[in-house]
């Protein structure tokens, strides 16, 4: 049913009037409709002419008190502005019938009908509304891991109403009560003791929740979304030696169903025991004497994912907790793959945005070293004897004294590998502040990366309409010969020499086209010292 504009845009003076006339008519109907039968059946039946009086006096004071209160709220329209007004009537009309069908068959279908509604119709629409519907959606269709990302991000909007100490029990035990809520996997009992563990934590009272009420639920359902539930639950309460304990013992128990995934230093796991279950969690797990890194990769991913509306630029990071001989960081899954084969175009520019929205934040990092970072990929353990490095080295350092700008949040191993093909960006646990062009740099030194400056051009409008004011990059030509000389250590490391001569080109590409001269004869004097001497 379409909304009649005319009506809408009606003057303020002549929608009072009407209002007048609406309940005018409305009175009469009721009179019509009520009293005047009842009038006609007092006189057939010869009732008493008090009683008959006393109730046609009841009925009609009734009528004309609804009439005034229809007139009262008509008015009221007409003083509402143009969208509110049609928002009032479009649910009204369209959106209350959806409501009731939602209500009394509660399917996939009828909810979608409702969100498409309210994202369609509605002018604005309630952008916190949706999210928590489309989280409900995920959770009827039983898809797990979608619905919890979804929940996450529509708490992160409430988070002001939420204590930090019960926020992250919330973030997974709702979203899990809904699912076993609408597949009915689960008794009204467990769901209500979901409630009153989150009001145990909310009054600080973590002894009941963990004592008594944790038990109760796990005796009743000892599934491994419930543990996985109890295990973050735990992860942020006070109660660190319990959750490391438990998580040590999902892992363990979980070790034939985890899947390696990526190829990133620290080993990187997801459970995939089952299909609701598989791409949800991401176990990552480090040495403890980088642990460090980690603890900054969850700082980052917490800051990163509070300070942006863009559901799919950052994963939330859950817990961290150490182990004897490794870290671990808990964060969810996107159902999404690496960029560093599908990549094009449209993931390339999808990529340099996520970047510019990182470089935006504000955070408070340590400075990067870049020149620590290339003797770890280009000598130590790698390639060749570092006295054979210093020239080189000692050439860069004197061009790293002179870069211009200003060091901001940056990634610091921003590459095709560490981004994901819907524009999510991974790995943050070398996230520093350094210069920004060495990060899209970085990103375009991949064979595959597109060679157009479209998406450098869309990163520069981004950040600067998000900071306010133009944005101007530094140092490019630097970066452009450092960036592909980092990955001649790192895929030589990897046995993968096809890809360490292809970078060599590009290393020598990029100093031909950025007149940086003096770096080549130190890098070539370099690698004829090292294996890599046999393939050039």
């Amino acid at each position: 049913m379409k909304i009649r504009e005319d009506i809408i845009d009606l003057p303020i003076k002549y929608k009072k009037t009407s209002t007048f006339i609406l309940a005018g008519l409305y009175a009469s109907y009721v009179f019509f409709d009520d009293i005047k039968p009842l009038y006609d059946i007092a006189t057939e039946l010869d009732i008493n002419n008090k009683i008959l009086y006393k109730k046609l006096a009841t009925e009609t004071l009734k009528t004309l008190g609804v009439g005034f209160c229809t007139n009262l709220s008509l008015q009221s329209l007409g003083f509402m502005q143009k969208p509110r007004l049609k928002n009032l009537l479009s649910t009204l009309t369209m959106g209350l019938p959806l409501t009731i069908r939602y209500i009394f068959n509660p399917s996939p279908k009828s909810l979608e009908s409702l969100i498409e509604f309210s994202e369609d119709t509605l002018n604005p629409p309630n952008p916190n509304a949706i999210q928590e519907d489309r989280a409900k959606l995920h959770l009827m269709r039983g898809e797990l891991g979608h619905g919890i990302l979804q929940y996450s991000k529509y708490l992160e909007t409430q988070r002001d109403k939420i204590s930090d100490k019960s926020f992250f029990v919330k973030l997974l035990t709702l979203p899990l009560k809904k699912l076993y809520q609408v597949r009915a996997l689960l008794d009204k009992r467990i769901s209500t003791q979901f409630d009153y563990i989150f009001s145990c934590l909310e009054n600080g009272d973590e002894s009941t929740a963990y004592e008594k009420v944790w038990p109760r639920i796990l005796n009743q359902n000892s599934s491994l979304e419930i543990k996985l539930a109890h295990a973050l639950s735990l992860s942020k309460s006070s109660r660190t030696e319990e959750a490391k304990n438990l998580w040590h013992e999902i892992i363990e128990n979980q070790k034939d169903k985890l899947q390696i995934i990526g190829e990133s230093r620290n080993e990187v796991l997801e459970i995939t025991c089952s299909e609701e279950l598989k791409g949800t969690i991401i176990i990552k797990i480090g040495e403890k004497k980088r642990k460090d890194n980690f603890t900054r990769e969850a700082y980052v991913l917490s800051e990163a994912y509070k300070s942006t509306s863009i559901s799919n630029l950052f994963t939330p990071a859950l817990v961290i907790h150490y182990s004897d001989d490794n870290e671990v960081l808990i964060t969810f899954r996107r159902n999404a793959k690496n960029l560093d084969k599908t990549i094009n175009e449209k993931s390339s520019e999808a990529s340099m945005l996520s970047l510019a929205r990182l470089h935006s934040l504000k955070l408070k990092l340590p400075e990067y070293d870049l020149l620590i970072e290339l003797n770890r990929r280009l000598v130590e353990k790698r390639l060749g004897n570092p006295a054979d490095a210093y020239p080189l080295f000692h050439e860069i350092k004197k061009l790293l004294e002179k870069q211009e700008g200003k060091k901001i949040t940056s990634h610091c191993d921003f590459f095709p590998t560490n981004v994901l093909d819907d524009g999510t960006i991974i790995d943050l646990e070398t996230a520093a502040l350094h210069y920004p062009a060495f990060d899209i740099e970085n990103f375009r030194s991949h064979p595959n990366t597109p060679r157009s400056e479209t998406a450098v051009k869309k990163y520069l409008e981004l950040r600067s309409e998000i900071e306010a004011r133009e944005i101007k990059l530094y140092n490019r030509h630097l970066y452009r010969v450092l960036c592909p000389t980092f990955q001649i250590g790192s895929f030589f490391a990897k046995g993968d020499d096809t890809s360490s001569i292809k970078f060599l080109e590009t290393t020598l590409e990029g100093i031909k086209e950025t007149g940086l001269t003096q770096l080549k004869d130190p890098l070539m004097f370099y690698l004829n010292s090292t294996p890599l001497k046999a393939l050039l």
